[in-house]
């Protein structure tokens, strides 16, 4: 038997020893330790997102509710009755502002050099470090920004002081209903059924809009997904295989967000189900714990975001971008770098997500 070993070779730098001045030792390869970013919903959602981009800081949308409406019995000689008009509502949005900085002065990178080596650090070695962490700082606050609509029907604000608004209560006119609790911990065969008339339920909302989803998730906390992939594997004991995938003898698929592998599995309910259990603010799910949320896929008109834009000469009464970004030079504060973007979480059809929950 040959056992072939590969080598991997370091290159290391030498570094004064703090033992002396005249001692040199190696500066081998370090170790840079960061966060998962979590990028789920941005990544199922990105591309179906309804996104404007307006001229100024505030817009209207109208919403026009059609009623039902069947012909009546009439006397030849009478015209029937009256059709009633539809309703419309309008709605007065304003977009909130949120922005970052970043900087790097002089003494940032005096006397200091690059981790792992002996080269001395310099203003764009700072810079490119603080882009990279400002970009996912944008990353994760789209991220709670669609977790919030899902979760809360509410746009972020982040302490900007612009107002909240909660689209579900603003188009229906009154609160939502209660969590459905599926009750996932009592013994029950008819799971399968209850899941089925809850998809059912989800797609007539969607219909009601007036639009067709190319599928319906369900995105779920730790606890809920638990229970529910639970019940799943022992349905399938009951039945003949219908996939490629045996969840009661191999392990349970995942899709990637390009970060992170998220379980997940289909039912013969319709429905597929996604462990979302991440968290951005140290502490607190995306997803509560037991809480799940039925969303449609591929809506018009659905989650998206309004974007103004910025309040300056160059930009004031143009069309907005998604991001601006503005520098500026000290010869002793340095290079400062700002960063801003003028959007409002939106949700055009609250109605079409349906919130779940399991008490036990």
């Amino acid at each position: 038997m040959t056992i072939k070993i590969t080598e991997t070779v370091l290159d290391k730098a030498l570094g004064q020893s703090l033992a002396g001045g005249f001692h040199l030792q190696d500066i081998s390869m370090g170790t840079q330790r960061t966060y998962v970013k979590p990028r789920l919903l941005t990544s199922l959602f990105g591309t179906d997102l309804t996104n404007e981009y307006l001229t100024t800081t505030s817009f209207k949308y109208d919403e026009t509710t059609s009623s039902v409406a069947l012909p009546d019995g009439k006397q030849y000689q009478d015209l029937g009755s009256n059709l009633k008009k539809d309703r419309a509502k309008t709605f007065h949005y304003e977009v909130p502002s949120f922005g970052l900085q970043y900087n790097a002065a002089p003494q940032d990178i005096s006397g200091r050099r690059k981790p792992n080596t002996m080269d001395l650090l310099t203003t764009p070695d700072i810079l490119a470090q603080m882009a990279i962490k400002a970009e996912n700082s944008w990353s994760n606050f789209d991220e709670l920004g669609l977790a919030q609509l899902i979760t809360a029907d509410t746009n972020i604000v982040r302490g900007s002081g612009a107002t909240v608004y909660n689209f579900y209560t603003d188009q229906v006119g009154g609160a939502r209903p209660a969590k459905v609790d599926m009750l996932l911990g009592t013994a029950s065969d008819t799971f399968i059924q209850r899941f089925m008339t809850q998809r059912k339920l989800n797609a007539q909302e969607i219909a009601r809009s007036g639009e067709n989803a190319t599928g319906q998730v369900v995105i779920c906390g730790d606890a809920f997904f638990n229970k529910r992939y639970a019940i799943e594997v022992q349905d399938t004991l009951a039945r003949p295989l219908r996939s490629d995938v045996d969840l009661a003898s191999m392990a349970i698929p995942t899709i990637s967000d390009g970060n992170f592998m998220y379980d997940n599995f289909k039912s013969h309910d319709g429905l597929t189900y996604i462990n979302y259990g991440a968290e951005i603010i140290a502490g607190t799910n995306l997803i509560a714990d037991a809480d799940a949320y039925i969303i449609p896929v591929g809506l018009i008109n659905g989650l998206g975001k309004k974007y103004a834009p910025a309040q300056t000469m160059e930009s004031v009464n143009t069309q907005a971008m998604s991001k601006y970004a503005a520098y500026w030079e000290d010869s002793r504060s340095g290079v400062t770098v700002a960063e801003e973007s003028n959007v409002l979480f939106f949700n055009g059809n609250p109605r079409a997500i349906t919130h779940l929950t399991t008490s036990n």
